[in-house]
């Protein structure tokens, strides 16, 4: 067999060949186009697909180019290597050296050396795919939607602290108002009831009108916030709705568009939907994004799905010094993130969660590493619903309320 390594980067490809007995046939330099592809081709022009083991690093969006290439030159095995897998490898060299070249033989002799045993990173489906990718666009959105509102929340609060205790600052009839009339000077100056009260009704469809505007008029003329005489804070007002609400319109467009690829998986959501914590939004970010659970079977298929969360724990221990367990954080960030919410969630509204927060909370562990605890019996649960495709129960115990472990009976009795 041959092994054919690359090291990817966002222009050029390097690339190596290497023989049974470990010895640099040739290498090249691939640019990350037609003509560097074309050029690959020639030279593999005399080599025979079926006796090469290509392999190459998931390093950003810029493998997947080279991946389709390949997948069309058909080797007998082509692997996708986590950056982990392949760091861990390089630094067994003691001289530590680094670059692009020793790179790519390094992944030649990883190849060479464990392709039988060595595991290769999942390729999702082309929906699944689609989705992922909406997903991860669709949360980097909703962050940034946070962030200015929280923003927009912190200036109010200087110039209109009342305001949030009549509107909500996530609703269209808040972000409406703010952008005709972000202070409450510009309110009472330029609103009349009857224009307020019209605004607040078309906006809300019914839902509000002359007393929440009377309500707000009224809350202007006795607001403690400071003024704003040349309109500084309140043109930053303007500018930071006029940012949100794009943003929420573009979030709602794509979580429909969400919903039209994931409808082909109502079974798997309504299954989702069943679990403690889980909403729209964290069933939605699971399905793009976690591995089929057939990944994942046999006994300790739960802490390996665990595992690729990145919600495992993480020991370091030498000698005498015995080291503190953290949180690995080495897998998909969107799903942990989504996941961790969700056991916050799960840890007010089911008593199983609950419980297993009040156990570690009594053993004097902070509240971010209880809920931890939490979110990794939630995947332990949301493994054993899907792989037994039956909607989430809470155990009899807890129905039942006999949430406290039986103590043993002690030896001969």
């Amino acid at each position: 067999m041959l092994y054919l390594g690359f090291d990817v980067s966002k222009r050029t490809h390097e690339c190596v060949l290497l023989s049974e007995d470990d010895q640099v046939l040739w290498r090249m330099s691939v640019r990350a186009d037609r003509a560097g592809f074309d050029a690959l081709g020639q030279k593999l022009a005399e080599v025979d697909p079926q006796r090469v083991i290509a392999g190459l690093e998931s390093t950003g969006p810029y493998w997947q180019t080279l991946h389709l290439w390949l997948l069309r030159w058909g080797p007998s095995k082509l692997m996708v290597l986590n950056p982990l897998q392949t760091r861990a490898f390089r630094n067994a060299n003691l001289r530590g050296s680094k670059t692009d070249r020793l790179d790519t033989v390094s992944i030649a002799r990883l190849l060479r050396w464990s392709h039988h045993t060595l595991s290769s990173a999942h390729l999702p489906l082309e929906r699944q795919d689609a989705a992922r990718q909406i997903s991860r666009v669709r949360t980097e959105l909703t962050q940034e939607r946070t962030k200015q509102l929280v923003r927009l929340k912190g200036i109010l609060s200087v110039v209109f602290p009342e305001f949030e205790e009549e509107l909500e600052l996530t609703t269209k009839s808040a972000q409406a108002v703010l952008l005709r009339w972000p202070t409450p000077e510009l309110l009472l100056k330029e609103a009349s009831l009857e224009e307020l009260s019209g605004l607040l009704r078309k906006v809300s469809r019914g839902r509000s009108g002359v007393a929440k505007a009377e309500r707000l008029l009224q809350r202007a003329r006795e607001t403690t916030g400071v003024p704003d005489p040349h309109d500084g804070r309140g043109i930053v007002i303007r500018s930071l709705v006029m940012l949100v609400e794009p943003l929420e319109a573009q979030i709602e467009a794509l979580g429909k568009k969400l919903d039209e690829l994931l409808e082909v998986k109502a079974e798997t959501v309504a299954l989702l939907m069943s679990l403690p914590g889980f909403g729209e939004e964290t069933v939605r970010t699971w399905m793009a994004e976690s591995l089929p659970i057939s990944q994942f079977q046999g006994n300790d298929g739960a802490e390996r799905l665990v595992a690729t969360i990145g919600i495992d724990a993480k020991l370091k221990e030498s000698g005498r010094f015995s080291g503190r367990v953290k949180m690995s954080k080495r897998g998909n960030r969107y799903l942990r993130r989504v996941v961790i919410l969700a056991a916050r969630n799960a840890a007010r509204v089911d008593p199983q969660c609950r419980a297993v927060l009040q156990r570690h909370l009594n053993r004097g562990k902070h509240y971010n590493v209880a809920v931890s605890h939490v979110a990794r019996k939630l995947v332990h649960i949301a493994f054993a619903v899907l792989t037994n495709r039956k909607p989430y129960e809470l155990p009899a115990a807890y129905r039942l309320g006999i949430t406290e472990e039986p103590v043993p009976a002690a030896a001969g009795a």
